[in-house]
């Protein structure tokens, strides 16, 4: 048989089999029975229904555009261009690649709603049977509407309709000339010619798409030049007040995944869809995230996500880049995996002394924002001023693998290769997006406990449930580290980075997180946490900014909160039956490096009253008045005798010597660093150390002389302990004694 035979037979051969392929109605986007969705309350939330177009309502310039671009040959082929393939098969073998594609608008349909993205030759053949029998079951003007209601325009926008209120805010009907082929001209590549990325790309594109529609015949050339010359315009943030439809999305995408259907399927399905929204806390939400005020840079993108607590569903969330966004979290994760699995696990309390210092770990040195960092320290406080140092430092008592371990458990999508030091500080494979971060918080607010936050408690058909939210609580920490961070939070609220927050009303815990980009520029700035009621995540970024997470991001978090709780604040926080509150002896905390318990011999000033865990006291330390003997060096040196006492600040010391002429005091001094000498010190606290040089001449003549040196707490008669030392000096003249110090 001929090669012409050959080709022949195997064309009818696919024909006959083409006849039998069939394609699904109810996937292709008709629109026949829109969901309804509700608010936590049952009230139906009012969305815009003219999510599709029909037929009738696609303008001429508006189907031109699209048609001389993807398919000029639309309205004359039967769902495939033999012509275009032959075009596109010739350029391929020429590149040895895939550079140009055949598929007509009808392909693309058939794409979009029946088969996956897969290139292989029994798809593309079934792409193409299934298009010939749709070309047979509707109109071209049919096919067309239902190709416009799919494809993806970037943003987040599927479908014509979407697109148009997206970047235009307004309807298809409405869209300009130029409008319409700035639409058309986003498809090849979303990201590239979204007007939202790039105006002057989506510029030079449209009118690509102008010149195609004149050379087909479709406008003038008069009309082509009109259209050239409109100035692209976005539309500006707030010309729409519904702030619904984001998280109508979201919870669109949770019901299609619970039911393995399309989006498609579901916007055919008249199902009723209970959501967890609650509107007054959405508006809160979308009104503040539209308001530029609360942005340093043009361009800086916002995403807010807030919980409900007792629930775990999300009862507000938006986006102003339209999409998910997935981030670095900076510092705003730290809370989540250095200090609540360090206070579970016990390797530190909230109070246990760390020096926030340089370190190397096998290479790597984790730097504090601007060089700055701040030695004898606690967690409790390097939480609230977001030390890096000291975060890395804690996580290596509890080891990264379980900080991973921990944060899987949270939500957070952390990979194997997270599981490094880089993660105390927010560095993670696949970022975090607001409401996994925001599901993260609640599990704190929670006492440890987490439930995935999500969208949609149920979905109904007929009056009958077809799917409900699996509200599973999984136990993360213990409620003692719970409470713990949630005291840590709200410090760093009232002393910490996140202190905009401190002129609110009511109880918060909350955390900043600031990603640089080099020593300018920053990408991402956050501010994390939770009342008593909600947990919220909320996000700025952009490709270059300079805003910081304890700033702008702070603010808006305010914001949004002070509207929310406007009428009925929150509760404060309960206090955990996992913990108590215990004297601690912050100076001998400090200077023992261990953490010490007050006793009754701790000076009142030196006392702080912290929450603590019952399940790990982390105190051990050795209290500083009492039972302290100083500690002395004695040499007789050119006949006098030579005290050498390592003093502390909180001490003062008498000197005695007893000789030939009985016992006297030679020396008194008090502890610490002399006048003018640099003192360290920790929350106002004087925790410094010296050496004091005694030189004495006893009356012994050749005998032994006894020093005995005695501390007691500065201006009181409180002794801590003493020490004694035997000399035996040189025969010595019957002359007073004298004595020198230095």
């Amino acid at each position: 048989m001929t090669l012409p035979l050959l080709a022949t037979a195997a064309v009818a051969g696919f024909f006959v089999w083409a006849d039998d392929a069939e394609f699904d109605a109810a996937l292709l986007p008709t629109a026949k029975a829109l969901p309804v969705y509700l608010d936590a309350d049952g009230n139906r939330i009012e969305t815009d229904d003219a999510r599709y177009v029909t037929a009738d309502e696609i303008p001429h310039k508006v189907a031109a555009a699209f048609v001389a671009l993807e398919d000029r040959r639309f309205y004359d082929h039967k769902g495939y261009d033999v012509r275009a393939m032959g075009r596109a098969l010739v350029a391929n073998i020429k590149s040895r690649s895939v550079v140009e594609g055949a598929s007509t608008i009808t392909q693309q349909l058939v794409k979009n709603t029946h088969l996956d993205s897969g290139r292989t030759v029994k798809r593309k053949l079934n792409e193409i049977a299934i298009a010939r029998k749709i070309e047979k079951a509707y109109s071209k003007d049919e096919i067309l509407a239902m190709y416009l209601n799919v494809i993806y325009f970037g943003g987040g926008a599927y479908g014509i309709a979407d697109a148009s209120r997206l970047y235009f805010g307004c309807t298809p009907a409405q869209l300009t000339t130029a409008q319409a082929a700035t639409l058309a001209g986003i498809l090849k590549n979303p990201s590239r010619y979204s007007p939202a990325n790039s105006i002057q790309k989506s510029t030079d594109r449209r009118n690509l798409v102008l010149d195609l529609m004149c050379r087909e015949g479709y406008i003038t050339a008069a009309e082509r030049d009109e259209a050239k010359s409109e100035k692209l315009r976005l539309k500006k943030d707030g010309d729409s007040e519904n702030y619904a439809d984001f998280y109508i999305e979201c919870a669109a995408e949770e019901v299609c995944k619970a039911l393995g259907i399309t989006r498609y399927a579901l916007d055919n399905s008249g199902i009723t869809i209970h959501t967890c929204l609650d509107p007054a806390v959405q508006t809160a939400v979308g009104k503040n995230a539209l308001d530029r005020s609360f942005y340093k840079e043009n361009g800086t993108e916002c995403s807010v996500a807030v919980v409900d607590n007792l629930s775990g569903g999300i009862a507000a969330y938006y986006s102003t880049a339209g999409y998910e966004i997935s981030r670095q979290g900076g510092s705003v994760i730290k809370p989540l995996v250095v200090y609540a699995p360090a206070y579970d696990a016990g390797a530190v309390t909230p109070f246990t002394p760390v020096v926030d210092e340089p370190c190397d770990y096998g290479g790597y040195i984790p730097q504090n924002f601007g060089g700055v960092y701040y030695g004898c320290t606690t967690p409790y406080d390097a939480v609230a001023k977001s030390m890096n140092a000291a975060a890395v430092k804690i996580m290596s008592y509890t080891g990264s693998d379980r900080c991973v371990a921990y944060g899987r458990k949270l939500g957070l999508e952390l990979s194997d290769a997270d599981s490094n030091y880089a993660l105390a500080l927010g560095a993670t494979e696949k970022g975090v997006n607001p409401r996994v971060l925001a599901g993260a918080y609640a599990a704190l607010s929670r006492g440890g406990e987490y439930v995935e936050p999500y969208f949609v408690k149920y979905a109904a058909m007929n009056g009958r449930k077809i799917y409900s939210a699996a509200l599973g609580h999984t136990r993360v920490f213990g409620e003692d580290a719970a409470a713990l961070v949630t005291d840590s939070l709200v410090n760093t609220v009232e002393n910490g980075t996140a202190k905009s927050l401190s002129a609110l009303p009511f109880a918060v815990a909350a955390k900043t997180g600031t990603v640089q980009k080099d020593e300018n520029y920053n990408t991402d700035a956050w501010c994390a946490g939770y009342t008593s009621r909600h947990a919220f995540a909320l996000w700025h970024g952009g490709s270059a900014i300079t805003e910081l997470g304890g700033g702008h991001a702070t603010l808006q978090a305010a914001k949004i909160l002070r509207e929310i709780y406007a009428d009925n604040p929150p509760e404060d926080f309960t206090p955990s039956p996992e913990t108590e509150e215990r004297d601690i002896d912050v100076y001998s905390t400090f200077v023992g490096g261990t953490l010490t318990y007050a006793t009754p011999s701790t000076p009142a000033e030196y006392v702080a009253k912290r929450l603590m865990s019952k399940r790990f006291s982390g105190a051990d330390g050795k209290s500083r008045f009492e039972n302290n003997p100083p500690r002395v060096d004695a040499e007789v040196r050119d006949g006098a005798v030579i005290l050498t006492v390592f003093t502390e600040a909180a001490l003062e010391y008498d000197v005695f010597c007893r000789d030939l002429l009985g016992e006297r005091l030679v020396a008194h001094f008090e502890g610490g660093c002399t006048e003018g000498d640099d003192s360290a010190t920790y929350a106002d606290i004087d925790l410094s150390t010296d050496e004091k040089t005694v030189a004495h001449c006893p009356f012994t003549f050749g005998g032994a002389a006894v020093y005995t040196v005695r501390s007691r707490v500065k201006g009181t008669d409180a002794e801590c302990g003493y020490t004694e030392k035997m000399c035996y000096p040189p025969s010595s003249a019957p002359v007073s004694p004298y004595l020198f110090r230095r």
